[in-house]
């Protein structure tokens, strides 16, 4: 049985909450560092090695069309299948949603796209991730200031992607599912987390979640392998389901899509006997749907995730998505 969230939403005006969300963005997505011993020699190094190499190729540099920005994201060898030292390949689509992924304009027969540390599937109905998976080092961390800018990939077709259109003057977030600071490590930590910010790697997520369990959940995932100094995979993304809502942000996203009443996250690491192992997690967002938020104000920071666990079959089953051999963690990682 997959717990559900729940969540009491008290009632803040929209543009209260968006001023309150710019002003308080950078402090809910900044990692809290106090008790915790999470800087040495190491990162320091990688950090200013990191700051030298801050030159944009031109290649690298954003593009307008139109009225909007787009980025190539060229040289990107995005997910690693050997990371953990154990092979896990990208998980697999059923065939039904293979067929829903877009695939790239210069490849047809692939729907990966690469970004540093991380690789995306795009689901091309509902114009959203249906898959992210990232590599993460937590001992070579580097902390950045957070510095992105959201721009679509033009590796894909921009009706295969939705824009500002879904998130302005509501309070749904651009839900990164690639959290900025997991591909934030070693000297391409930097550009690493400026690649989070693609449309690619955004879903609706309200408010209420992304900023209150979901990010205790990110917390909870990242600062394990931060402090255990080891590394992870973490695979992210929103449960598509048929009869999810659809939403329309009164007019402005035309066609229409659908609100996601769920999103998933596996953390997955070796087991110590050569084989691998992995904690899955799922939080609704069902009972927030079509309610203001208050952002990240008034919130108890979750310490116990068993209530949101199921196993790897229970969300196979549930997103039509193989997430690979893997068995599942003990409670309580």
């Amino acid at each position: 049985m997959i717990t559900r969230l729940n969540q009491n939403t008290q009632t803040f005006s929209r543009n209260d909450h968006k001023q309150w969300q710019a002003k308080n963005e950078r402090h809910n997505d900044r990692y809290e560092r106090e008790d915790r011993n999470q800087t040495s020699q190491d990162s320091n190094r990688l950090r200013d090695f990191a700051k030298g190499q801050n030159r944009t190729p031109k290649n690298e540099a954003p593009h307008q069309m139109g009225n909007e920005m787009f980025r190539d994201f060229p040289n990107r060898e995005g997910y690693q299948a050997n990371f953990l030292g154990v092979n896990l390949p990208l998980p697999t689509l059923d065939p039904e949603l293979e067929a829903k992924a877009a695939t790239l304009k210069d490849d047809p027969s692939s729907h990966e796209l690469k970004y540093t540390h991380f690789s995306v599937i795009q689901h091309k109905e509902r114009r959203t991730p249906l898959l992210t998976a990232v590599n993460v080092d937590g001992s070579q961390y580097v902390e950045h200031e957070r510095d992105g800018k959201w721009v679509f990939d033009s590796r894909i077709d921009r009706k295969y992607q939705l824009g500002n259109e879904v998130y302005s003057n509501n309070s749904i977030d651009k839900g990164h599912m690639v959290r900025r600071r997991d591909p934030m490590w070693g000297p391409d930590g930097e550009k690493g987390q400026d690649d989070t910010f693609v449309y690619t790697n955004a879903s609706l997520q309200h408010s209420e979640l992304n900023q209150k369990n979901w990010l205790d959940l990110e917390n909870h995932v990242l600062n394990g392998a931060i402090n255990d100094h080891k590394k992870i995979t973490v695979f992210t993304g929103p449960v598509l389901l048929e009869d999810d809502p659809k939403f329309d942000n009164k007019g402005k996203v035309d066609p229409p899509t659908q609100m996601p009443r769920a999103f998933y996250k596996v953390a997955v690491e070796p087991d110590g006997k050569g084989g691998l192992q992995g904690a899955a997690y799922v939080m609704h967002q069902d009972d927030l749907i079509g309610k203001e938020g208050n952002g990240g104000q008034n919130h108890v920071e979750l310490t116990n995730f068993d209530q949101f666990r199921v196993t790897i079959k229970q969300l196979e089953d549930l997103t039509h998505i193989n997430f690979g051999d893997i068995h599942d963690a003990p409670q309580g990682t």
